[in-house]
């Protein structure tokens, strides 16, 4: 395969994870949760930084409403840790590498979760963003 084949075939795979990963964690996210949402992702050389919009559940909007913000957080938090692995899975399929370890954090007044997961080697994809928008299904 010639070098101009092999830049051609990466920036293929690079259009291509990101919409993958997208679609895998919407169906996550609608499967698991109830939960339709919009997603946007980065890809880094050696991480992956997910940030979910509208990420919260109408149960954790009705706990921020009823002023208990700190309880909609540890259900969120809750949440988040049953569908971690599986959302461990999706991003280690995608991309092919091992996750070695994913930061998240939830703002509740924004409704914005983002995660971070590590990987264990260099991404072999250049720097590249991908935004979706929530569809109701």
């Amino acid at each position: 395969m010639s070098r101009v084949q092999r830049k051609s075939n990466r920036r293929r795979i690079s259009k291509l994870i990101p919409n993958v990963i997208s679609q895998q964690v919407r169906e996550l996210y609608r499967d698991e949760l109830r939960k339709t949402l919009a997603n946007s992702c980065l890809l880094a050389q050696e991480s992956l930084t997910v940030v979910l919009e509208d990420s919260l559940t109408q149960a954790e909007y009705q706990l921020i409403q009823a002023g208990k913000a700190a309880l909609s957080g540890q259900v969120h938090k809750d949440l988040y840790e049953s569908i971690g692995p599986q959302s461990k899975g999706i991003f280690e399929g995608a991309l092919l590498r091992t996750v070695v370890d994913i930061l998240s954090d939830t703002n509740l007044e924004t409704g914005r979760t983002d995660i971070i997961f590590m990987v264990n080697q260099v991404l072999n994809v250049s720097i590249f963003q991908c935004q979706f928008l929530s569809v109701s299904l």
